[in-house]
């Protein structure tokens, strides 16, 4: 069964952006900071997860490209909420 959860690119960046939002005003709400290390770090991590420990690189580039980009998604959500922009 095949299940394409984002037909392309963009829509993946898109979804990123919006739960990056969602992510960040509710950290904000809760009084949390963080700062751009913190964010780089937190985001590396995401990547190292998803495509060592999780075998993303078995899927090729698109793992690659998926992984990349839930990295900058977590990364997003951290600056976001570090410079309070949303």
């Amino acid at each position: 069964m095949l299940h394409h959860t984002y037909p392309d690119i963009k829509s993946h960046l898109e979804k990123i952006n919006r739960y990056s939002d969602l992510a960040a005003s509710k950290l904000i709400r809760n009084g949390k900071q963080y700062n751009l290390l913190v964010s780089l770090l937190l985001g590396i991590i995401k990547f190292i997860r998803m495509y060592i420990l999780k075998l993303g690189f078995l899927d090729g580039t698109t793992g690659l490209i998926l992984c990349i980009n839930s990295a900058f998604g977590v990364y997003l959500k951290y600056i976001k909420t570090w410079r309070r922009v949303i």
